[in-house]
C-alpha cells in the first residue's frame, strides 16, 4: 500500500485519489452488504431454510456480526491508508496546502459506517412501518390501535388444506435437480460474490431492498446489545467528528427509541 501511495505522489495524483476514495466509500459499503446478504442468504438456503416461511431474527444477528467484521477490516485498511498519506502530506516541498492535499480522517469513515449501518436498520426495524400497514400478519406496528389489535387476533376461519395426487419432491430427478441447482448457485457466487438466480434467491423481496428475515420492531431484542458494542469500539478506536455526525436520527439514538 505504502509503494502505491508514493507511486501516486510522484505522480501528483493524491488529491484526486483522495477526492475518489470519499466518493467511493459509502457506495463500497452499502455493496459489502448486499454481498452479505447474499452470503448469509445462501448459507441459510444450504441448511435447507426457506426464508419466506420462517421470520428468523438470528440471521439478522449473523448478517450484523458478519459485517461488524468486514467493516472493521474497512477500518483498519483505512487507517493503514492514512499513516502513508499523513507522511506523503509532511513530506510535501510546498506544505500539503499548497499541494491542494486535503486529508480525510478516521472519523469521516466510522461516520460512514454509521451511516450505512443506520439505514440498514431503519429497514430491517421497519422504523417507517411501511411493510406492517401492507403485511397484515406482520409484527404490529408501533402505533397499532385497540381495533388493530383486535383484528390481529380475531379468530379466522379455517382453510382447508389443499391435497395434491403427486409429489416429485423426493423423486431422484427432483433431488439431482435440487443438487445440480446448488451447486450453479455455489459457482455465481464464486465468480461474482453474489447470486444471480432470480425469483430463486433465499432472500425476502423488499421494495430496492432485500431481507434476511421479516422486518418488524421486535428484530431489535436480538440486535441491541451486538450493535451497541460495535458502535462504541469504532467510536473509541477511531472518534467520531461531531460535524460529520450521522443525519438524525443517530444510529445511538436510534437504538435508544
Amino acid at each position: 500500500m505504502g509503494i502505491l501511495i508514493k507511486a501516486l505522489a510522484k505522480l501528483k495524483k493524491i488529491p484526486e485519489t483522495i477526492k475518489a476514495i470519499m466518493e467511493r466509500l459509502e457506495p463500497e459499503l452499502k455493496q459489502i452488504v448486499k454481498r452479505s446478504t447474499t452470503q448469509i442468504a445462501d448459507h441459510a438456503y444450504q441448511r435447507g431454510e426457506n426464508l419466506a416461511q420462517e421470520s428468523q431474527p438470528r440471521l439478522l444477528l449473523e448478517l450484523l456480526e458478519l459485517l461488524f467484521d468486514k467493516f472493521k477490516a474497512v477500518a483498519q485498511a483505512h487507517n493503514v491508508v492514512l499513516t502513508h498519506l499523513q507522511q506523503i502530506a509532511v513530506q510535501c516541498p510546498g506544505g500539503a496546502h499548497e499541494e491542494g492535499i486535503k486529508l480525510y480522517e478516521q472519523a469521516d469513515v466510522s461516520a460512514k459506517i454509521q451511516t450505512v449501518l443506520q439505514v440498514l436498520l431503519m429497514e430491517y426495524l421497519d422504523v417507517k412501518n411501511s411493510r406492517s400497514a401492507t403485511e397484515p400478519s406482520a409484527q404490529l406496528s408501533y402505533a397499532s390501535t385497540g381495533s388493530e389489535f383486535a383484528a390481529f387476533f380475531a379468530k379466522k376461519k379455517p382453510q382447508r388444506a389443499k391435497q395434491s395426487l403427486f409429489k416429485f419432491e423426493s423423486s431422484s430427478h427432483a433431488i439431482s435437480m435440487s443438487a445440480y441447482l446448488r451447486e450453479q448457485r455455489r459457482e455465481l457466487y464464486s465468480k461474482s460474490g453474489e447470486l444471480q438466480g432470480g425469483a430463486d434467491d433465499n432472500l425476502i423481496e423488499g421494495g430496492e431492498m432485500k431481507f434476511v428475515c421479516k422486518p418488524g420492531a421486535r428484530n431489535i431484542t436480538v440486535i441491541f446489545h451486538p450493535l451497541l458494542g460495535f458502535i462504541n469500539e469504532i467510536e473509541k478506536k477511531h472518534g467520531a467528528r461531531p460535524s460529520q455526525a450521522v443525519s438524525a436520527p443517530s444510529l445511538p439514538h436510534l437504538l435508544h427509541q
